[in-house]
């Protein structure tokens, strides 16, 4: 009577694929080392970090469970494809963390709002919910709005790169190198073997 929403779904192992499958059709599941089966009764909702067909063709998803669960989809684009975002999501992550840890915050800076307009995003959402997590805790209790400040080191060095017009080559080539490491390791789940 529930919802499972399982995330990464390409990630799963084939043979727990093919598991997954049989409870689909079947509707049960049996425990291990039980003789009885159980009912099972639930709404599935799944998400891969990559074009599911890509997922099939590359056979890391079977694609018997793909068409079993691909009755409705949707593509999600990444953060730094859908900018207008960033600032409700701010005020969102803002809301939650203000109570969370008792700070009079209530917004971002325009200074920080450019930055973060600016900025790649390669860790997505995630990343903007971090970095705003970050710099409420590092503000004082009585400070009402994000300054660049109060972000991590990386997005500080950056408004710095912009403002001095002092990027070299070399600078850029290792900030891209850096945001490419950094999707990579996203998308294989911090496996530096992948």
């Amino acid at each position: 009577g529930g919802t499972l929403f399982l995330d990464e779904l390409q990630e799963m192992p084939l043979t727990l694929q093919t598991k997954l499958l049989r409870v689909l059709e079947d509707g049960v599941v049996r425990r291990i080392g039980d003789a009885k089966s159980i009912q099972v009764d639930v709404r599935l909702i799944t998400a891969l970090n990559m074009d599911p067909f890509e997922a099939v063709k590359k056979q890391i998803l079977r694609e018997d469970l793909f068409y079993r669960l691909h009755v409705s989809s949707f593509h999600i684009p990444p953060l730094r494809e859908r900018k207008q975002d960033i600032t409700l999501l701010s005020r969102y992550f803002i809301q939650t963390y203000h109570q969370q840890f008792s700070k009079n915050v209530t917004r971002l800076s325009e200074e920080t709002e450019r930055l973060f307009m600016a900025h790649h995003w390669p860790g997505n959402v995630r990343e903007l919910k971090h970095t705003i997590e970050h710099a409420v805790l590092m503000m004082p209790k009585e400070a009402e709005e994000i300054i660049p400040l109060y972000l991590p080191a990386h997005l500080r060095e950056q408004k710095l790169e912009k403002e001095t017009s002092e990027s070299s080559l070399k600078n850029q080539v290792s900030s891209f190198e850096q945001t490419l490491i950094q999707e990579a390791l996203h998308q294989h789940n911090g496996n530096i073997k992948k």
